[in-house]
């Protein structure tokens, strides 16, 4: 037997709005549900690029140090000029430079310190100025950089600086050369065509001494060479003394069993003469 029941209209209106309810309350519900997968997510994919970053290897490679001729415990020799002489330098880092220093010293005597900080740049061309250091003379220089990342670099290397006195002229005088005790008809020298600091002289050395003229004149018309000391034997080489005719008169010795036939050599930028017997 079928029972049919006949709701009340307000009891069936009621009905419908309750489904509706449940519907829209199932609807927000589920949504909210996505929402928060969806942050859940978000949150997940934000925290493994944060954490990528943070994990990042720390970048250890060294700053580099560039010289323009000169490799790492080596020996620079420049030049010196009355002005403008000067280290150039090349520095660079791939996340940046931070700060570096220069440190010159002699027999462990510190001469010079120069240091520039607050770099931040990647690639760098400095000149380093040395025009007022001693010529002649050689130097223990240390360059030290820094970059952004606390990773350092050092670089170590000699310095000379070579000036000489120029001649035009050089020809020996004295009773063991040809010329005797003449000044103004010394026995010539011949310069060097490619290097105007070499001279040479090759000929006879007579038992006796003799020193080098800068000039043809009179005793006091220029400057000389002298040796290092007086009566410096000529058989081994000698650091020549550039003076003028009240400065000591040291001469090279020329012994009885020395004499012969011999090519001198002066090196001005060195400072030096040797003696090759023939």
């Amino acid at each position: 037997m079928i029972r049919c029941f006949n709701l009340p209209i307000q009891s069936a209106q009621k009905v419908i709005l309750n489904n509706r309810t449940n519907r829209m309350k199932k609807i927000i519900n589920d949504g909210l549900h996505h929402i928060t997968i969806v942050i859940m997510v978000l949150t997940t994919c934000l925290f493994s690029i944060s954490s990528c970053v943070e994990d990042e290897p720390e970048d250890t490679r060294i700053p580099l140090i560039e010289l323009s001729g000169i490799d790492d415990n080596a020996l620079m020799s420049l030049e010196w000029k009355e002005a403008n002489t000067f280290i150039e330098m090349i520095i660079s880092d791939n996340r940046g430079m931070s700060d570096y220093l220069i440190n010159i010293d002699s027999l462990g005597q510190e001469v010079y310190t120069y240091e520039v900080n607050q770099l931040d740049y990647k690639l760098m061309h400095e000149v380093i100025a040395v025009d007022h250091l001693t010529t002649n003379f050689t130097y223990d220089i240390s360059i030290s950089l820094n970059d952004i990342n606390g990773n350092t670099n050092q670089m170590d290397f000699q310095l000379l600086l070579t000036a000489f006195k120029k001649f035009n002229y050089l020809g020996l005088v004295g009773n063991g050369s040809p010329a005797g005790w003449n000044p103004q008809a010394s026995s010539t020298m011949t310069q060097s065509p490619s290097d105007e600091a070499i001279f040479t002289y090759q000929g006879p050395l007579f038992a006796g001494e003799i020193k080098i003229a800068g000039f043809i004149g009179d005793w006091c018309d220029g400057e000389w060479l002298f040796a290092s000391q007086a009566a410096k034997s000529i058989s081994e080489p000698d650091q020549f003394v550039v003076g003028v005719c009240s400065s000591p008169d040291n001469k090279w010795m020329i012994s009885p069993e020395n004499a012969g036939n011999y090519l001198v050599t002066v090196n001005l930028q060195g400072g030096t003469i040797s003696f090759d017997k023939q």
